[in-house]
């Protein structure tokens, strides 16, 4: 998901004026126990222009205090807790008011009250227009389970991993009232919420988790699918909000409490609202992730027919190299330490370079301006030594790490050099999806060719292309390998 926080003019807003604001220098304390509460007040300024909250601690006379610290938890975007006076959040993407408490403590103990407060800001700073685009067709979009494709549903530790405890196969539910399922998100009146409606199916019945006792089942020893509209209030049309996790940079939906979804997976959808996290949005795929308390569930959605499906060697079926091994036929690719650029602009007219650099075999790449469409923004590893035979199999990977979730990123390897248009390529896929963090990309069983004919060179290029990104878009590349198949 993109993050555009735009800087607009504004003025400086102060919850509380006063004058003391530097962070806290700690000399030791009285001898009278624990700092008593009442001898100290928060000042808390927000800066609108860049919604960054400030949280100092002063005493009753706004002077800086001595011998004591401030226990700040702040509740925005992100649960932040400090013991600093002059703390400073990141930028809080959303407008609204939001609480804090403070307690005091010195080397004797601990104030055992806390002072609550409320601070407010004024603008969203988080542009929803893409995600809005994507979730609704700026007007109305139906979305299903994507029961064809592995890990539509799952469950795992946690949102960054939560398909790793239990991923379900292709069609496995396909008994169960759940592929029948409709979901519709409409575009409202304001960006950042529209309306959300669920539909059961020809069936009528709902698929709920065995532990889920709030729509009229008890007892169940299994999952279980039932007519569940209207059942205890349950609800098929409500208003959606879209919100934005700042720890996972991503956009989420919130439903309201007893609203219906394809899977019901524990009695919190029943009880009250719930926040969906959107890991994943294109136009034509949305992977949703519920995270309750020791558990996360994954639900892959999917608009219209399945996606075409390609003809793909699993890379979980390959014995890979090490990076260093002699069998990397890829090894220079992670030595070259250089890279050409092309980046232009929406008419193609070519741009500057992005900002680069290179060390222990991590290629560094910052976008410095957004471009519009794919090979607008192609970094490019040229000229190094590569024996690719034709009608042999090979099997390509390299670790990509991205600041932010990039929606589109293409991956090619080709004969270097080469005549107009690069059509002697060992491999090419402009649709890689990267998230925020580290990706491992691989794929296997691949060979050259020109056309639909084998072809071999002994020198080649990897092309990696941004084309279509915004800036600031920050990507480290390293671990290339290509090693000739070799099946598990």
């Amino acid at each position: 998901m993109k993050n555009i926080f735009k800087y607009m003019a504004g003025v400086l807003v102060a919850s509380l004026a006063m004058t003391a604001c530097s962070p806290e220098e700690f000399n030791g304390a009285s001898q009278d126990g624990a700092p008593r509460l009442a001898d100290y007040k928060p000042v808390v300024t927000v800066d609108q222009e860049t919604n960054i909250a400030t949280f100092c601690i002063a005493t009753n006379d706004g002077q800086a205090p001595k011998g004591v610290y401030p226990i700040w938890t702040i509740n925005a975007d992100k649960t932040y807790k400090s013991t600093v006076s002059g703390y400073r959040t990141t930028a809080i993407a959303l407008a609204g008011d939001y609480t804090y408490s403070l307690k005091v403590g010195n080397r004797n103990g601990i104030s055992d009250a806390s002072i609550e407060g409320v601070f407010t800001i004024n603008t969203t700073r988080y542009d929803f227009s893409a995600a809005v685009s994507k979730l609704t067709n700026n007007d109305t979009k139906e979305w299903r389970v994507y029961s064809a494709k592995a890990g539509h549903l799952g469950c795992g530790e946690s949102p960054e991993a939560p398909a790793g405890w239990w991923s379900a196969a292709a069609e496995e539910k396909a008994s169960e009232g759940i592929y029948d399922d409709r979901i519709t998100f409409t575009v409202g009146a304001r960006l950042a919420e529209g309306i959300y409606k669920y539909s059961a199916g020809e069936d009528g019945l709902t698929f709920c988790n065995k532990g889920v006792t709030t729509l009229g089942v008890t007892g169940a020893s299994e999952d279980y699918s039932a007519s569940c509209v209207g059942v205890n209030g349950a609800l098929s049309e409500v208003t959606y909000n879209l919100g934005y996790n700042v720890e996972l940079d991503c956009v989420t939906i919130t439903l309201p409490a007893k609203t219906l979804f394809p899977y019901m997976a524990d009695d919190a959808q029943m009880n009250g609202s719930i926040t969906y996290i959107v890991t994943e949005l294109t136009n034509k795929t949305m992977t949703l992730v519920i995270e309750l308390s020791g558990i996360c569930w994954q639900i892959i959605l999917v608009n219209g027919a399945d996606e075409a499906v390609e003809e793909v060697f699993d890379p979980e079926m390959v014995n890979w190299c090490a990076v260093d091994a002699p069998e990397n036929l890829g090894a220079g690719f992670n030595t070259k330490g250089e890279m050409a650029f092309y980046f232009a602009d929406a008419g193609w007219v070519q741009i500057g370079d992005p900002d680069f650099s290179y060390a222990n075999g991590v290629y560094t790449i910052t976008t410095k301006d957004a471009t519009a469409a794919e090979w607008q923004g192609q970094c490019t590893i040229n000229e190094v030594p590569l024996n690719i035979e034709g009608g042999e199999y090979y099997d390509i990977a390299c670790k990509v790490v991205a600041n932010v979730a990039v929606d589109r990123f293409t991956v090619k390897v080709n004969k270097d050099p080469d005549v107009d248009g690069d059509p002697n390529s060992l491999f090419y896929k402009g649709n890689v999806v990267l998230k925020k963090g580290e990706n491992i990309l691989r794929f296997a069983k691949v060979t050259g060719v020109n056309g639909k004919d084998p072809v071999s060179f002994d020198q080649g290029k990897f092309v990696f292309d941004l084309g279509g990104s915004p800036a600031d878009v920050t990507i480290q590349i390293s671990d290339i390998i290509i090693q000739k198949h070799n099946p598990k």
